[in-house]
C-alpha cells in the first residue's frame, strides 16, 4: 500500500484528536467573562449560591470564599453545576466593587472598553461574524478537500470525504457560532432584556450589552429586582448593580436605549417656557388622555 491510502486516514484521525482537545477547553463566550470572578447565582427554584466562579467546558464550579459546615463534621468547599443542572440556572450576578475600593478603577476601564472597544477587538469580532456567515462552505471544502485526495486509493471505496464533512462540521460546532446582525448592532450599547421570571409575569433589566452566545445573555452595570441575601455579598460590593448573565431561554433583548435627554423640550410635551402654545392638559383633551395612558403604560 502507497502512502496516499493512508493519508486520507491521517487525516481524519488528527481531526479527531483535535475535536477531543477542543471539546475539552471549549468555554461559553459569555461565561468566559465571568471566569475566576466571585458570582452569585440563582436557580430557577429560588435557591442561591455564591462564590469564585470556575468555567469548565461541559461544568461549573463555585469555590465558596469560606468553607461551609457539611454533614458528619466534614466541611464543603466547592458547589459543582453539571451540564444537565445548568438548564436550571435563572441568573448569574457578578456585584459592581464600591466607588473608591481598589478594584473600582479597573471596573471603570472594564466597562469603558466594553462603550468604546479598540479597533484590534472590532476587527477580531468582525472575523468571526464573517466566519460564522461562511462556516457550512468551510465543512464541504473539508470534505472536498478529502475526497480529492482519496479519490485514486482504496479509501475511496468508504467515502472518506462524507467523513471528512462531518468532521468539519463537528470542528465548526466547537467554535461559539450564535451570530445575530440584530444584537451585533446593539453590541456595546444600553439595551432592555425582558424576563421570564414564572408563567405571564416577566420583568425589564436594563444594562450594558457585552456579548451573547447560543445559551446566554450578557449585560454590565445592569440594575435588576432580585435581591440577593446580604450575607452573599462582600465588603467591598455594591447592593444594586450587577454584571448579570441570563440564559436566553429565560431573556431576550427587548429595546435598545438612548440616554436621557437634559435641557431639551420633548417632542410629545410641549415647552411650558413657551408661552405662545396652549397648554392642554389630558382631562380637556380625550386624545390628548389615552396618549397620557399610553405612554404611560409603555414606561
Amino acid at each position: 500500500m502507497g502512502a496516499g491510502f493512508w493519508i486520507p486516514f491521517l487525516l481524519i484521525f488528527a481531526a479527531a484528536i483535535l475535536i477531543t482537545v477542543l471539546q475539552r477547553r471549549s468555554r461559553d463566550v459569555c461565561l468566559q467573562h465571568f471566569e475566576k470572578c466571585y458570582v452569585l447565582v440563582k436557580l430557577k427554584n429560588g435557591k442561591w449560591i455564591w462564590g469564585y466562579l470556575r468555567v469548565l467546558a461541559k461544568s461549573l464550579v463555585l469555590d465558596y470564599p469560606v468553607p461551609r459546615a457539611g454533614a458528619a463534621g466534614w466541611s464543603d468547599s466547592s458547589y459543582v453545576l453539571y451540564e444537565q443542572q445548568l438548564a436550571d440556572l435563572f441568573c448569574i450576578l457578578r456585584p459592581i466593587p464600591k466607588k473608591g475600593t481598589p478594584r473600582y478603577a479597573q471596573w471603570l476601564g472594564e466597562i469603558d472598553g466594553i462603550r468604546n472597544p479598540s479597533p484590534v477587538g472590532r476587527t477580531r469580532r468582525s472575523f468571526r461574524n464573517f466566519f460564522n456567515t461562511v462556516r457550512d462552505a468551510f465543512s464541504q471544502t473539508v470534505g472536498m478537500l478529502v475526497g480529492i485526495i482519496s479519490q485514486r486509493t482504496q479509501m475511496a471505496k468508504i467515502k472518506a470525504d462524507e467523513q471528512a464533512t462531518k468532521v468539519g462540521q463537528t470542528l465548526l460546532n466547537i467554535v461559539p457560532n450564535s451570530y445575530e446582525p440584530v444584537l451585533e448592532e446593539y453590541i456595546s450599547r444600553e439595551v432592555r432584556v425582558k424576563v421570564l421570571i414564572d408563567k405571564g409575569h416577566n420583568v425589564e433589566w436594563n444594562g450594558l450589552l457585552q456579548e451573547y452566545s447560543d445559551k446566554f445573555i450578557l449585560i454590565r452595570d445592569a440594575e435588576t429586582t432580585e435581591h440577593p441575601p446580604l450575607e452573599a455579598f462582600r465588603a467591598q460590593d455594591r447592593l444594586d448593580r450587577f454584571g448579570v448573565l441570563l440564559p436566553r431561554d429565560l431573556a431576550f433583548v427587548r429595546h435598545l436605549l438612548l440616554p436621557p435627554r437634559s435641557n431639551q423640550p420633548s417632542h410629545d410635551v410641549p415647552d411650558p417656557a413657551d408661552a405662545s402654545i396652549q397648554q392642554i392638559t389630558p382631562e380637556e383633551h380625550p386624545a390628548a388622555a389615552l396618549n397620557h395612558h399610553s405612554k404611560s403604560y409603555e414606561n
